[in-house]
C-alpha cells in the first residue's frame, strides 16, 4: 500500500517543481522587462487567438456591430476590396447610431493604386461621418517620411475589447494570393485593463497626425459587461487572470523597448525557443542572442515561408538563418502558404505575439506593439498552432538540406542583398 502512495506524493512533488520552474521563468522575464522601464504589466486579462482571417474578422466585425460608445482602428493596410468596403459600411451604420469612429491608415502601407483609398474617397468616407487619417502620407521628394511607418494593426471598441497581430484589413486574408498560396496569420483579441494601454497607443497616434489630444477619461472602459455571447470566449483556466506586459515602439521615445524585450527572452530561455515570423533576418544583436542560446543548450525551431510576398526576401532570410543553422537550430519551411505570423515562444511557459517582424525595420525604426504573456496556457495553444504547422513543413538541419532549399543563384542573391543588413 505504501509504494502507490510514495508514487503519488512524488509526482505531485514533480508537479509543484515543474510550476515553480515555470514561474520562476516567468518571475526572471518579468523583472528583465521591468528593468527595460516603461513597460506597463496587467493582470488581468483574457486572451483569445485567431490562427486564420475569417476568424478574426468574424470576432471583430461582431465586436464593432454591438459598440455603443466608440471604435478606433489603427492599421498599416486596410485596403479599398471587399472586406475593406464591407467594414466601412458597417462603421458607417456605427456612426448613424451615435458610435464615434476614428480610423488611423499608414500612407506608405495603403500606396497601392489598386487598393487604396484616393482623396476623393477619402472625403467620401468622413463625409460619411467616419473619422479616416492617413498617417505620414509620402510625398516626393521628402522620403525621410518613408523610414518610420505605423506598422502596427490595432482595434479598440468601447475600451473593453481590442485586437492586436499580424492581419490588415485585405481580402487576401482570407482567400489568399494566386502567386503564393494560402496567406495564414495569427491575431488575438484582449480583454481586462490592457485595453486602456492599446488605446494610449492609438491616441498618441491620432495626435501626432492630427494634433486632437483624446481624453483619457472618456476613452476608457466604463461599467458593465461587452456582450460577449458573440465572441469567441478564452476557454483557458485562466481567463480574467493572465498577466500580460504591453511593449510599444514608438521611434524617439521607445525606441529600443521591443528589440531589447525580445533580445532579453532570447537570453533567459532555458529550454526552448519557438519562432513563426515572415522576415527572420534578424539584427546582430537579436542573431548573436540566438547563437549563445543554441550554445547553451536551448533547442531552436524557425518555421519560414519559402514563397513571400517580396521577391528578395527568402532569399535573404535563408542566408541569415544559414548561421543559426550551423549552430544547430532547426528550420521548417512551408511550401504551400505564406507565413505572415508574428509570435515566439519560450520555454512552454511564455509568449509573445503582435505586429513585429524580425528584421531591422520593425525593431529599429516602425511603430509596433507587441504584447507578451506570461501564461503556460496560451504559451500551449501558440505552440500546438506551431507543431500543427510543422508537420506540413520541411525540415533543414544540415547545409547539404539548406543548399537543396537555395540554389547558387538564391544564395548569390541572398549575400548581396544580405550587405544591405550590415548597416543596420
Amino acid at each position: 500500500m505504501m509504494r502507490p502512495v510514495r508514487l503519488l506524493f512524488g509526482l505531485i512533488l514533480c508537479l509543484c517543481s515543474l510550476t515553480a520552474h515555470g514561474q520562476r521563468q516567468d518571475s526572471v522575464m518579468a523583472q528583465a522587462l521591468r528593468d527595460i522601464g516603461g513597460i506597463p504589466f496587467y493582470e488581468d486579462a483574457s486572451v483569445v487567438f485567431f490562427d486564420n482571417g475569417r476568424d478574426k474578422y468574424e470576432d471583430l466585425f461582431a465586436a464593432v456591430r454591438h459598440a455603443e460608445r466608440f471604435v478606433h482602428l489603427e492599421y498599416f493596410k486596410f485596403y479599398n476590396d471587399g472586406i475593406g468596403g464591407e467594414l466601412i459600411h458597417l462603421l458607417h451604420t456605427k456612426v448613424q447610431e451615435g458610435v464615434e469612429v476614428r480610423v488611423l491608415i499608414d500612407g506608405l502601407g495603403n500606396s497601392n493604386r489598386r487598393y487604396r483609398f484616393d482623396r476623393a474617397q477619402l472625403d467620401s468616407i468622413r463625409q460619411l461621418g467616419i473619422q479616416m487619417e492617413v498617417f505620414q502620407t509620402i510625398h516626393f521628394p521628402w522620403l525621410p517620411h518613408y523610414m518610420h511607418r505605423d506598422h502596427r494593426k490595432i482595434a479598440v471598441i468601447d475600451g473593453r475589447v481590442a485586437y492586436l497581430g499580424g492581419m490588415n484589413v485585405a481580402d487576401y486574408y482570407i482567400v489568399g494570393k494566386p502567386t503564393i498560396g494560402d496567406w495564414r496569420d495569427m491575431h488575438m483579441r484582449l480583454e481586462g485593463s490592457v485595453v486602456d494601454g492599446l488605446q494610449a497607443i492609438f491616441s498618441y497616434m491620432w495626435y501626432r497626425q492630427t494634433g486632437v489630444r483624446l481624453d483619457p477619461q472618456r476613452y476608457q472602459a466604463v461599467p458593465g459587461d461587452f456582450p460577449r455571447q458573440h465572441l469567441r470566449p478564452d476557454v483557458t483556466p485562466s481567463a480574467g487572470r493572465k498577466r500580460v506586459a504591453l511593449v510599444n515602439r514608438a521611434p524617439g521615445r521607445r525606441s529600443h523597448q521591443v528589440r531589447q524585450s525580445i533580445c532579453v527572452a532570447v537570453e533567459t530561455a532555458r529550454d526552448s525557443i519557438c519562432i513563426v515570423n515572415p522576415y527572420p533576418t534578424n539584427v546582430p544583436r537579436l542573431r548573436k542572442a540566438l547563437i549563445r542560446a543554441l550554445k547553451r543548450g536551448v533547442k531552436v525551431k524557425i518555421l519560414v515561408s519559402s514563397n513571400s510576398d517580396s521577391r528578395i526576401t527568402p532569399d535573404v532570410v535563408g542566408v541569415q538563418l544559414k548561421r543559426l543553422l550551423n549552430h544547430g537550430a532547426e528550420l521548417y519551411y512551408c511550401h504551400d502558404a505564406f507565413h505572415h505570423d508574428k509570435y515566439m515562444t519560450i520555454d512552454g511557459q511564455y509568449c509573445t505575439i503582435g505586429t513585429v517582424n524580425l528584421d531591422a525595420r520593425s525593431l529599429r525604426f516602425d511603430h509596433e506593439t507587441n504584447v507578451f504573456i506570461f501564461d503556460p496556457h496560451a504559451t500551449a495553444q501558440l505552440n500546438a498552432s506551431m507543431h500543427d504547422e510543422l508537420r506540413r513543413c520541411t525540415l533543414v538541419t544540415t547545409p547539404e538540406q539548406w543548399r537543396r532549399q537555395y540554389n547558387l543563384w538564391h544564395r548569390v542573391v541572398g549575400r548581396v542583398c544580405s550587405a544591405v543588413y550590415l548597416l543596420f
